[in-house]
């Protein structure tokens, strides 16, 4: 028997990891379980960019959530629980233009942010959330028991220290330990974050060349994102992003070779709580306004090839973006992100979602996320490589009589 709860470690806290915290919680709530993040916020993918300047909001990565046509069962209920929770709303917002990986089911938008899922998940999960913590190794190390015995776990070690950025206000200034030992840990960053650790996933890649070669196989699309903020006041502004006759706009390669994606971020997601008519005629002033714009793929590649600096890209699309919108009043604040992972162009063909790199009878040591799932890196994609670690954890520790789908606490 185990002396006390097992810890487990969740690397990052994007959509994967938020929903593997969830599983575990509702199947075995005994388990400690911990997430790391490099950055100073959750969401990973679907992180939100704020303005101090104007208070405006803008989501930076996925801009609505698609359902794959055709999901049932586990999938189903996780949306009907965020819908039930206002974390997830059906999308009203008004759609101009097509994209090639369209999911084909229902879309949807989250009224406070697409980082909201994660935070919804994380917070009913119980998990313990250490922001501004990368992960620099892990290794296999062997501990006394209470009982005197011994066990095998996992020590992770913290990117030193010099190397990190500084931690976000609200990180818990008490876990600054380097190091920490945990009896499992669930790898969901992208992969070729994965391929740059050493210690025991190295040693685990090595023993598997199959796995390794596939997973040097993955390839990520690029992109730089770009929002534009307005004071609440700026009624040029204001005016003239509600007279857009869209919400969302795919710009096609021919009109804008820079510029894929546009949207009047704060409209779509109020559109979602409008009961309905005009979007624009209930409560504009809920919100000051913001505009995003994604830039395409070959613009992204081209400049990182080049070195270019995030904040000169930034400066190049807005002067693209005023040109494709005559008349677009000069914001008051911008936000500028590079993605350098942004969404899964070729993934991993598995029958598995996850993948162990530890042996029989070893401490579980798993990779997951959306590069393993045949649906990629939508939100159905990460759920399915989510429930697939959860359930080899779960039996790997013993708990396999526990179902990742027992109904968890409500959000």
């Amino acid at each position: 028997m185990r002396d006390a709860p097992a810890r487990v470690l969740l690397v990052g806290a994007g959509v994967t990891s938020s929903i593997v915290a969830r599983l575990l919680h509702g199947a075995a709530p005994q388990l400690e379980v911990h997430v790391w993040e490099k950055a100073r916020g959750v969401g990973g993918r679907m992180s939100v960019a704020r303005s101090d300047a104007t208070g405006g909001r803008a989501d930076m990565g996925a801009q609505y959530v698609t359902e794959v046509d055709g999901v049932a069962g586990a999938h189903r209920a996780l949306y009907a629980e965020l819908e039930r929770a206002g974390v997830l709303l059906p999308m009203r917002a008004s759609i101009s233009g097509t994209r090639g990986a369209d999911g084909g089911g229902q879309n949807w938008v989250a009224p406070a942010g697409l980082n909201a899922v994660a935070k919804a998940l994380l917070r009913a999960s119980g998990a313990r959330v250490s922001l501004g913590r990368g992960v620099a190794a892990v290794e296999r190390v062997v501990v006394a028991r209470a009982d005197g015995a011994t066990a095998a776990k996992w020590r992770v070690s913290r990117v030193p220290r010099a190397a990190r950025a500084p931690p976000a206000a609200d990180a818990d200034a008490a876990d600054d330990a380097e190091d920490d030992i945990f009896d499992a840990v669930v790898l969901t960053m992208p992969v070729p974050q994965v391929l740059e650790l050493g210690g025991a996933v190295a040693d685990g890649l090595r023993e598997r060349p199959d796995l390794l070669d596939r997973l040097r196989a993955v390839e990520y699309s690029a992109r730089y994102a770009l929002a534009l903020f307005w004071a609440r006041e700026d009624d040029a502004a204001r005016s003239f992003v509600d007279r857009l006759p869209w919400d969302c706009r795919y710009v096609p390669k021919e009109e804008e070779s820079a510029i894929v994606f546009v949207s009047r971020c704060a409209h779509k997601r109020r559109a979602a709580t409008n009961d309905g008519g005009d979007a624009n005629a209930r409560d504009t002033a809920v919100e000051p306004p913001s505009f995003v714009v994604h830039s395409s793929v070959p613009f992204a590649l081209a400049k990182l090839r080049d070195g270019a600096d995030t904040a000169v890209v930034g400066t190049e699309l807005l002067e693209r973006v005023r040109a494709l919108l005559p008349g677009l009043p000069p914001p008051a604040d911008s936000r500028t992100q590079l993605w350098r992972f942004s969404q899964v162009r070729v993934p991993i063909h598995a029958e598995r979602a996850a993948h162990a790199l530890s042996a029989d009878g070893e401490p579980p040591l798993l990779i997951a996320g959306d590069a393993f799932s045949a649906h990629g890196s939508r939100f159905d994609g990460c759920y399915e490589s989510a429930r697939d670690a959860a359930e080899q954890l779960l039996a790997q520790l013993g708990l396999d009589a526990a179902r990742p789908g027992a109904p968890p606490s409500a959000l």
